[in-house]
C-alpha cells in the first residue's frame, strides 16, 4: 500500500454535484439491486482507502469506478480520485466519460496535459516524449501510439511496471498498449504474446479474452501453441476465435473439434456452430451441417451455413429458398447478399435473380461497391 496524497487544488463543488447526477443517471449497472450492490462494494473500497491508503487493487478500477466513488465519497479523497479517473479514461479510451469531465470543466491540470499531447503534431511527439519519466510517460506513450502506432517501440510494452505489489505499477495502461499492438503492429505479435505470458496480472487486470481473441486471429501461430501458456484464462470466445483460424487456414478438422459442441448458452454459441457448420460443409458431412443450421438463432449465420450447403450440394437447396434468404438479409451484410445473389444467378436464374436485385436495390440504400454490383446486373 502507499498513503494518500494530499490533493491541495479544490474542484468546483457544483461541477462535482453536477457529475454525480451524470454517473447516477447514465453510467449504471442497469438494474436498481445491481446498483445498490455495486455502490456497498465501492463503499467499503472508499473506507479501506481513506483509513489505509491506496492499495494494489486501485490500480486495476475502470475510470467509471473511479468517478462512481464521488457518489459515495466527498472532500480531499474525492480530488484525488477525478484526477485518477480522467487519466484512466484516456488509458481506456473512454470517451463518453472523458467528455462530461471536459464539459464540466473537472481535473483542468490532466485536461491541459491530455490536450498538449493529443494536439502536439506527429512529428513533434518524440520530443514531447523524451523528458517524460515514470506513469506521466507511460500514459503519453499509450496516447501517442494511438495516433500514430508507428511510434511503438518494442520495449515500452515491457518498460511498464506491473509487478503485483509495486505502488507504481500500471497494469491498465500495460494491457490497453498490448491490446493496441496486437491490432496495429503485426511486427509485435510474437513480443506481445511472450508478454502476456509472463505477466498474467495485465492480461487478468481486464477480460482476457478481449486480448487473446486477435491476438489468436492475427497471430500466424498455431491457437494451441500459442494459448498454452494460458491454459484456464480464457473461454468462449477465445475458443471460438481459434475455431474460426482453423477454419480460414483451410484445418476444417480442428475447427469442427473445438467449435461444433459449443454449450448452447454460451454467447458465441451462433458463431461457434456457424464454424463448425461451415467446417462440415468442407467436411462432406452435409447433414451435421443442416443440423448446426437449424439451432443457428441468428438468422445472418443460418444463412451464411445454408449457402455455404447450396454452393456444395446444389441439390439440396432450391433456388426459391437461396432467394428467401437474399429477400431476408439485412443491410448489414452486403457480401452475404452478393454470394446469395452470385449462386441464383450461377443456377440460371436470371428472372428471379434481377428481381431480387431490384427489390434490393430500392428497399436498401447499400453502400458501395454492392450498389454498383447491382447496378450493372440490372442494367443487363
Amino acid at each position: 500500500m502507499q498513503p494518500l496524497e494530499v490533493v491541495i487544488n479544490r474542484e468546483s463543488p457544483d461541477a462535482m454535484a453536477a457529475l454525480r447526477r451524470v454517473m447516477a443517471a447514465q453510467f449504471s449497472c442497469g438494474n436498481p439491486v445491481r446498483d445498490e450492490a455495486y455502490r456497498l462494494a465501492l463503499s467499503a473500497a472508499i473506507w479501506r482507502l481513506i483509513h489505509f491508503g491506496v492499495e494494489d487493487g486501485f490500480a486495476n478500477y475502470r475510470a467509471q469506478d473511479l468517478a462512481n466513488f464521488t457518489l459515495i465519497a466527498e472532500g480531499t479523497v474525492t480530488e484525488l480520485l477525478i484526477r485518477t479517473a480522467f487519466t484512466r479514461a484516456a488509458v481506456e479510451n473512454d470517451q463518453a466519460l472523458l467528455k462530461h469531465l471536459i464539459d464540466l470543466g473537472l481535473a483542468r491540470e490532466v485536461q491541459t496535459w491530455l490536450a498538449s499531447i493529443i494536439n502536439c503534431p506527429l512529428q513533434d511527439l518524440p520530443g514531447l516524449l523524451a523528458p517524460l519519466s515514470g506513469e506521466e510517460l507511460h500514459v503519453a506513450r499509450l496516447l501517442a501510439s494511438r495516433r500514430d502506432p508507428g511510434l511503438i517501440d518494442a520495449a515500452w510494452l515491457w518498460d511498464i511496471p506491473v509487478a503485483p505489489g509495486d505502488p507504481q505499477a500500471l497494469p491498465t495502461v500495460a494491457y490497453h498498449l498490448a491490446a493496441l499492438q496486437v491490432v496495429t503492429r503485426e511486427d509485435l505479435l510474437s513480443s506481445t504474446a511472450t508478454y502476456l505470458a509472463r505477466h498474467r496480472s495485465v492480461l487478468l487486470c481486464r477480460e482476457p479474452d478481449d486480448l487473446l481473441v486477435p491476438l489468436v486471429l492475427r497471430s500466424p501461430e498455431h491457437p494451441q501453441t500459442l494459448l498454452a501458456p494460458f491454459e484456464g484464462l480464457y473461454g468462449d470466445p477465445t475458443i471460438t476465435a481459434a475455431a474460426a483460424w482453423h477454419l480460414e487456414h483451410r484445418q476444417p478438422r480442428e475447427a469442427w473439434a473445438l467449435a461444433h459442441d459449443m454449450r448452447p448458452l454460451s454467447r458465441q454459441a451462433d458463431d461457434a456452430w456457424t464454424i463448425a457448420g461451415l467446417a462440415a460443409v468442407e467436411l462432406g458431412r452435409f447433414s451435421d451441417a443442416e443440423t448446426l443450421r437449424q439451432r443457428i438463432q441468428t438468422p445472418a449465420g443460418r444463412d451464411r451455413l445454408l449457402l455455404a450447403i447450396a454452393e456444395a450440394q446444389p441439390e439440396a437447396v432450391p433456388v426459391e429458398r437461396l432467394a428467401e434468404a437474399g429477400r431476408s438479409c439485412g443491410p448489414d451484410h452486403p457480401e452475404l447478399f452478393f454470394r446469395i445473389l452470385k449462386e441464383i444467378l450461377r443456377r440460371g436464374a436470371l428472372p428471379l435473380g434481377r428481381s431480387l436485385a431490384e427489390a434490393r436495390r430500392t428497399a436498401i440504400n447499400d453502400e458501395e461497391p454492392l450498389r454498383s454490383i447491382l447496378t450493372e446486373i440490372l442494367s443487363r
